[in-house]
């Protein structure tokens, strides 16, 4: 497989508003550029949504920054993580939320993580098992118990793990950050979805 058809050029772009300054992804895929378009539009739409539920352009007493993280870009598979933060006037500290994506550069499609895994297979089973026993081995502060991953649970995935993560306060204290949980992708290969990046990566 050559290079140029299992990575895609991801360019740093810059956004600044009142009160906002904020670097995102720009998706370059010369030889596919409805695919290109249909990425970078869904982009578009994440961080317009990341920005809305945090109130802005509203909240006129908040400052909000924001960046990403290209955390696979390999075998046709791009996954992101995108952050925005903001300080409010007035409060002890700011705030963060993570949203992430990860997409087919062959077809523009973006995983949920039920796709990731063979239909009818247990995979919800084998994620909250190791998610529970990660809590307690490391010792990880709760808030809230976790019972569950769903189809919509936010995740991305590196070369070697699917990881993952909750938001600041969803299951543990401000203090702790945002815990995230690597999995190791060999780990899950009989379940995976065989076209799906799992075992694209994975394997």
């Amino acid at each position: 497989m050559s290079e140029n058809k299992s990575t895609v050029l991801v360019e740093a772009k810059e956004l600044v508003q009142p009160r906002l300054k904020l670097t995102y992804p720009d998706v370059h895929i010369p030889l596919n550029r409805r695919v290109q378009k249909n990425i970078n539009r869904d982009i578009h739409n994440v961080l317009t949504g990341m920005l809305r539920a945090d109130q802005y352009p509203n909240a006129e007493d908040k400052e909000f920054g924001g960046g990403y993280e290209v955390k696979a870009n390999e075998s046709q598979v791009l996954s992101l993580v995108f952050e925005l933060y903001y300080y409010a006037d007035g409060t002890a500290h700011g705030m963060v939320t993570y949203r992430s994506r990860t997409y087919n550069t062959q077809t523009g499609h973006a995983y949920t993580l039920a796709e990731l895994f063979r239909r009818g297979s247990d995979w919800q089973k084998r994620l909250n098992k190791e998610i529970k026993r990660q809590f307690k081995k490391r010792d990880i502060p709760q808030t809230a118990p976790f019972e569950t991953v769903i189809e919509s649970t936010d995740y991305f995935v590196t070369p070697q793990d699917l990881v993952i993560y909750f938001q600041l306060y969803e299951y543990t204290p401000y203090a702790y950050g945002v815990p995230e949980f690597a999995i190791p992708m060999a780990s899950l290969q009989d379940i995976a979805n065989p076209s799906g990046p799992l075992a694209r990566i994975g394997t």
